[in-house]
């Protein structure tokens, strides 16, 4: 898993587990790649409809995502850039392509739970609304916020 080393290991998804949420109806996967004959990974951003995580997960910030289980919302669980690539402006460029995609497919809201600081910045800067603080989000010792995302 390329980028799961990046996530503390509470937040790491099993491959296993990431196939099942990738295998969803209406999930939605990015991923972004060097440009030229290397063609290296450098980022990616994948989510699931809200009703999906509302049905087969019951933990922490599902409170959150309840007032959108009958919306067209899509939860993203993660956009992430590969430390070699950070700072680049490619996480703008990556989470620009995860929104139209999300359009594209019909969702109208993106949710999410990002950790404060660069990568609630990142949402802010779409415009998301940030709401509930989560001190300890999964046990990491971090702090994540809830976003939302209208998209026009």
């Amino acid at each position: 898993m390329v980028f799961e080393h990046r996530y503390h290991p509470e937040l790491a998804l099993p491959l296993d587990q990431k196939r099942y949420w990738l295998r969803k109806r209406g999930a939605i996967a990015v991923w972004m790649y060097e440009p030229g004959p290397s063609r290296r990974l450098i980022g990616e951003s994948y989510g699931v409809p809200v009703r999906a995580v509302l049905a087969d997960d019951d933990s922490a910030g599902t409170a959150d995502l309840r007032p959108f289980s009958r919306r067209r919302a899509l939860y993203v669980y993660s956009t992430t850039i590969l430390k070699r690539y950070e700072g680049g402006g490619y996480g703008k460029i990556l989470k620009a392509y995860m929104l139209g995609r999300a359009f594209e497919a019909g969702y109208r809201w993106v949710v999410g739970h990002a950790k404060e600081g660069a990568s609630v910045a990142l949402n802010v800067r779409f415009g998301a609304e940030v709401g509930r603080r989560h001190r300890n989000w999964y046990g990491t010792g971090d702090a994540y916020r809830f976003y939302v995302l209208k998209l026009r």
